[in-house]
């Protein structure tokens, strides 16, 4: 016990930078949206930067099976979409950690409450800014060059949003978890961003 108390304190100090004050923790959410464009890019961090899978949290009651499984004659209840947080620490002590969340699918109803369960986690964890992803449908040309759209419920981060060469969503909405989490952000003081990436129309489907 005492060995991994002190491991514990070990981590925590490491977890500090040089000028005492904690690393920051960023969130980045996704689930299926019109071209899975956030799904598939949180899980490349998560493949790319080899973060950990630290928890997955219950959805019994947010998510149905419909249907079971059948293996050899034998039936057994099907597998409810999964939920996920992986973890990852960044070797510089200047920079940001990641606590990069998968949701495999976003429930019939309860999408909000699901979001504020994120959010717990993410409160648990010091989080302190959200980033999601989507898809802006658009009459892009397929050989043109696909544009970043970007919205935040923070208004100091416009300018470095701008800065970064996003194009900024002036009016219309984001339907889904990958939108609606910035509202539950908010409702814990954090600030978030979506990030949307361009694609034709007749392309939203695949």
């Amino acid at each position: 016990m005492a060995d991994e108390m002190a491991k514990e304190n070990a981590q925590e100090t490491e977890a500090e930078t040089e000028s005492g004050k904690k690393k920051e923790t960023w969130l980045v959410a996704a689930w299926p949206g019109m071209g899975n464009v956030g799904v598939i890019a949180t899980g490349y961090m998560v493949v790319k930067l080899e973060a950990g899978l630290t928890l997955e949290l219950p959805v019994q009651d947010l998510f149905e099976s419909p249907h079971v499984e059948v293996s050899d004659g034998l039936a057994r209840p099907g597998q409810l979409p999964r939920c996920m947080f992986f973890e990852w620490k960044n070797p510089n002590p200047e920079g940001k950690d990641l606590l990069l969340f998968i949701g495999e699918a976003q429930p019939a109803s309860g999408g909000y409450s699901l979001c504020r369960r994120v959010m717990e986690h993410a409160m648990s964890k010091g989080v302190s800014r959200v980033f999601t992803f989507a898809a802006m449908a658009s009459q892009m040309h397929p050989t043109a060059d696909a544009r970043a759209f970007g919205v935040t419920s923070d208004p100091q981060l416009l300018a470095g949003l701008r800065a970064s060469g996003v194009t900024m969503l002036k009016d219309g909405q984001i339907s889904g978890l990958n939108g609606v989490l910035l509202s539950a952000a908010l409702e814990k003081n954090i600030g978030g961003i979506c990030l949307m990436g361009e694609l034709p129309f007749y392309a939203a489907g695949v």
